[in-house]
C-alpha cells in the first residue's frame, strides 16, 4: 500500500512529454488531476509513517527502491547514462520531492479531502507549509 501512490507517479513519469519541463508537467498533471487520490487507508498508513518507528524503515526503503527505476526513466529521457552523477542527482531530487509530496499531503487538514478528490493537493508555489513528519 505504502507504493501505490509511488508506483503511480513514476508512472506517469514515464508519460513525460519531452517538449515540457518537469515542474510544467507535474502542473499539469495537478489541474488535470492525471494521478489517483489517495485512499484513507493509504493516507492512515502515510501517517503512521511519520510516527512509528517500524513502519517508517518500510516507507524510506519503497523509496530508496523506486530510485533506480527513476534514475533509468531520466537517462532514458536525457539520452544519458544511468551512472551519471547529474542524472542520478537529479532522480534523488525528484524521489526526495515525490516523498515529501506524499507525507505532507497525508498530514494536511482534512479540508483537501473533504472536497472530493478532485481538490487535490495545494499547488505548486502556493507557499503552503504544513506540518512535517519529523
Amino acid at each position: 500500500m505504502l507504493t501505490e501512490r509511488l508506483d503511480a507517479a513514476v508512472e506517469a513519469l514515464r508519460l513525460w512529454p519531452a517538449d515540457r519541463s518537469l515542474t510544467d508537467y507535474l502542473a499539469l498533471l495537478q489541474r488535470r488531476h492525471a494521478l489517483p487520490s489517495p485512499g484513507p487507508a493509504v493516507l492512515d498508513l502515510l501517517r503512521l509513517a511519520c510516527t512509528d518507528p517500524a513502519l517508517r524503515p518500510v516507507w524510506l526503503q519503497a523509496h530508496d527502491d523506486a530510485l533506480p527505476v527513476l534514475t533509468q526513466l531520466l537517462a532514458h529521457r536525457t539520452g544519458s547514462d544511468a551512472q551519471d552523477l547529474h542524472v542520478q542527482v537529479h532522480a534523488a531530487v525528484v524521489n526526495s520531492a515525490l516523498r515529501i509530496g506524499a507525507q505532507n499531503f497525508a498530514l494536511q487538514p482534512p479540508r483537501y479531502l473533504s472536497r472530493g478528490s478532485a481538490m487535490g493537493p495545494p499547488a505548486f508555489g502556493s507557499g503552503m507549509t504544513s506540518p512535517s513528519c519529523w
